[in-house]
């Protein structure tokens, strides 16, 4: 009967702390989706690509805040940036006053700025853009071995045509574009699969 009761216990106990983690996660990601993000950052994107458009400027919000959220989902590690604007964005963003507070709201920690990544070469992956890939594939209900889209943060920089931006594609032919079926490849043959 003891044996049965902790056991009991230990389950309730178990799914009241999963439901409680799981909840603060959707806060935290509530928070981040309606966190309006300052001006000063677009402005200054602006000045380094005059080129783009307030159109732009949402679809580069909304890759952001993806990208921003895997930290919720994934755990507390770095999570490597695969764009050239989301690495901007995040670089002004870190400048901004407002970015302690945000952290620590979002997060509950200041988030350190995470490093850029790139394939080796447009048929080369390397392991940090095959992790961030298999994250954010995750993340997105995308196939990462089979994908029939991009999720937003590898497609961000083609979207909004910026000259030095990564520009990925899942259409391997294109031999101007960065070919994403690779990146699953060497995570598989990292993990010893």
């Amino acid at each position: 009967m003891d044996t049965l009761y902790f056991f009991s216990t230990t389950v309730i106990l178990l799914l009241i702390f999963f439901e409680y983690v799981r909840r603060e996660q959707l806060k935290k990601e509530n928070f981040i989706d309606n966190y309006e993000l300052p001006k000063q950052i677009f402005t200054n994107l602006k000045k380094h690509y005059p080129n783009l458009k307030d159109k732009d400027f949402d679809l580069i919000d909304k890759a952001y805040k993806m990208y921003l959220k895997l930290f919720i989902q994934f755990g507390r590690y770095l999570i490597p940036i695969p764009s050239v604007i989301l690495d901007r964005v995040q670089i002004e963003f870190m400048h901004c006053k407002e970015y302690n507070n945000f952290s620590k709201q979002a997060f509950g920690f200041y988030l350190t700025k995470s490093k850029f990544t790139k394939m080796k070469s447009k048929n080369e992956p390397n392991i940090d853009t095959s992790t961030v890939w298999t994250l954010s594939c995750d993340y997105e209900n995308i196939d990462a071995k089979n994908p029939e889209k991009l999720p937003k943060i590898f497609e961000i920089d083609k979207l909004i045509n910026i000259d030095d931006g990564i520009k990925y594609t899942i259409n391997c032919d294109d031999e101007n574009l960065y070919c994403v079926k690779k990146l699953e490849k060497i995570l598989f043959l990292h993990r010893g699969g």
